[in-house]
């Protein structure tokens, strides 16, 4: 039995990132200890009140309850300031980092957890999220985040598709699940601020299931249409990622706050977008009006292209949506065959290349290598023992 700040905790109700050793003796409590990470930092510029629903994921079961597996209430620092989350949120930090580490080696790093990139990773690989390893914390957040989305649109009765398009403000003329999943996909593929308000409500539906409230910082973000419901469909694929035989108690912990952190990481992200389209605003109409006109020229592979591919069966066409990250690539061909997901991807400059698996007329891996030019992309695609065919398209 082991007093930690005043509180008894017994084998079974120690803190599961501290858990008996393979020996079966408790360990020594270590107090929390944040890990530097350059991805959870922007949360020292959150206020405390727009913390408050990434403690509750933490700190407290669905039922209210206190968690028997968390530290950060038995701090002196929270205990000493709460609820001004804004004086701790290193240790808010580093609970995260905790619960997303192995047990072990936590005790190993004294105290420390694994940076919040392993934690995403890892939910990323358990759901089967297509990811790319090189793109950036923000983009696996997003690829998390629409994932959970085609889950809930599979889920859910047909009836409630036009309802979940009418709460995330997604744009289609059909709601079979068909054509609202392939809506989703666009959506998250496309520039600026489209991904930005779906990962808030989709926080908030978590928020909402979770702690039975919305999320605090909600009514203060400038996209907040339809913040006040729960989108259908994602409560029952919250439950089925969280069940404790899939990845063990603290997975009912990541993956709901994982998707708080993107949540909040999207509102500073709007945020940011905005303030730099106001300074746009402010620097133009500073600059006197040219009379010259031209033509704002395209940047990059981003964005929907028609493409013709000039196969052994004759010319195939497909839209070819494209969305970089750094180094990563992802994206989907839609043509004859459906809608395929590119699979990894890669960007070395105007230089592209990527997989794509398809079934007819038979199983196999078709490897694309192409370059942009403008507005035009021309290529080769291998197609196994078939040899090579020529790819050309233009922007949409």
């Amino acid at each position: 039995m082991t007093t930690i700040g005043g509180n008894i905790f017994t084998p079974t109700t120690f803190p599961m990132h501290k858990m008996s050793n393979p020996l079966g003796q408790l360990p020594e409590p270590q107090p929390l200890v944040y890990r530097q990470d350059a991805d959870l930092a922007f949360l020292k510029d959150v206020p405390s009140k727009d913390l408050d629903d990434l403690v509750g994921i933490l700190t407290k079961d669905k039922d209210g309850s206190p968690r028997l597996t968390e530290e950060l209430t038995q701090s002196d620092e929270y205990q000493l300031h709460n609820p001004d989350h804004h004086q701790y949120w290193e240790l808010i930090a580093a609970e995260l980092q905790c619960f997303g580490a192995n047990t072990l080696a936590t005790m190993v790093r004294g105290g420390e957890g694994v940076l919040y990139r392993e934690i995403l990773i890892d939910i990323c690989e358990k759901q089967k999220v297509n990811y790319n390893e090189k793109s950036s914390v923000p983009h696996l957040e997003k690829c998390l985040v629409e994932k959970m989305l085609k889950d809930g649109i599979v889920e859910m009765p047909e009836g409630d598709l036009k309802a979940f398009c009418e709460k995330l403000d997604i744009k289609t003329t059909s709601y079979t699940r068909e054509a609202v999943l392939l809506a989703v996909r666009i959506a998250f593929k496309r520039a600026g601020f489209a991904p930005y308000p779906i990962a808030l409500k989709v926080a908030n539906t978590v928020a909402r299931n979770l702690l039975g409230r919305g999320l605090a910082f909600a009514t203060n973000t400038a996209l907040t249409r339809g913040m006040g419901y729960i989108i259908p469909g994602l409560d029952l694929v919250l439950a089925a990622w969280t069940l404790n035989d899939i990845a063990g108690p603290a997975y009912r912990v990541t993956v709901p706050a994982t998707l708080i952190v993107s949540g909040l990481r999207s509102r500073a992200l709007e945020a940011e977008q905005l303030g730099n389209v106001e300074k746009k605003k402010k620097k133009k109409g500073k600059k006197k009006k040219s009379t010259k006109t031209s033509k704002k020229p395209s940047n990059g592979a981003d964005g929907l292209w028609n493409t013709v591919m000039d196969t052994p069966m004759g010319p195939q066409e497909a839209e070819l949506l494209l969305v970089t990250d750094g180094g990563a690539l992802s994206g989907y061909i839609m043509g004859a065959q459906g809608d395929l997901e590119i699979k990894e991807g890669t960007v070395e400059g105007n230089s592209l290349a990527w997989k794509v698996d398809i079934t007819t007329p038979m199983a196999m891996t078709l490897e694309y290598t192409a370059a942009v030019k403008g507005d035009s992309i021309n290529g080769t695609v291998k197609l196994g023992a078939f040899g090579d065919a020529s790819l050309t398209g233009t922007r949409a």
